[in-house]
């Protein structure tokens, strides 16, 4: 997590020196490019890792199953949040196309979703340009990300700027709120039907 933020950090400082023009952009634009790999590839050995749940504590035979109810975790949604900002390049042909129609014009979009507990991002929703294509473009861009799973279901809200070339994402998690598990039919055993005569 520690090399995470030090790459999302020298990326934000890279980004920065794109705004300001002090250095050759194209070069900028690829260190740029390569942190966000490094920040992906990590990110998956992250996930692979596996980011499980603590265990339940052990019954001992003489306590009754009880539910617990564990508070979410500080961090909870900093690796979805990781995700979108490395995912950026998920969104170069949206404004690529958006660029060939408005030639040096700059675009602040802002995406809403929900992310459920198995990574996949459902209630998708961009504004903040009134256009046909990029909105909905930069949604199914958004759709097709895949974000770890987790215990969580999460509200991400995701600031997106394409300055000078530079797209950059910015996720917050606007809430947390902790899955139910599965309906484990094995366990509860079979329903009972009943046939009625008549």
């Amino acid at each position: 997590m520690a090399q995470i933020e030090q790459l999302q950090k020298e990326r934000d400082i890279l980004i920065e020196q794109v705004k300001a023009g002090t250095k050759d952009k194209a070069e900028l634009v690829e260190k740029i490019k390569q942190k966000d790999q490094q920040i992906a590839t990590l990110l998956e050995q992250t996930a692979t890792d596996g980011t499980r749940p603590p265990p339940e504590p052990p019954n001992l035979g003489t306590m009754p199953t009880v539910a617990v109810n564990r508070p979410p975790p500080k961090d909870v949604g900093k690796i979805a949040a990781d995700t979108f900002r490395a995912a950026a390049s998920h969104f170069s042909g949206c404004f690529g196309e958006w660029s060939d129609r408005h030639p040096k014009t700059d675009a602040q979009l802002t995406v809403s979703l929900r992310i459920s507990p198995n990574g996949i991002n459902h209630d998708v929703q961009t504004r903040g340009i009134d256009d046909a294509s990029l909105p909905q473009c930069v949604s199914d861009a958004v759709r097709a990300i895949e974000v770890p799973a987790s215990n969580h279901v999460l509200d991400i809200e995701i600031a997106i700027s394409y300055v000078g070339g530079v797209i950059t994402l910015d996720p917050h998690v606007l809430g947390a709120e902790v899955a139910e598990p599965p309906i484990d039919l094995d366990r509860m055993g079979r329903p009972q039907s009943q046939l009625i005569d008549r």
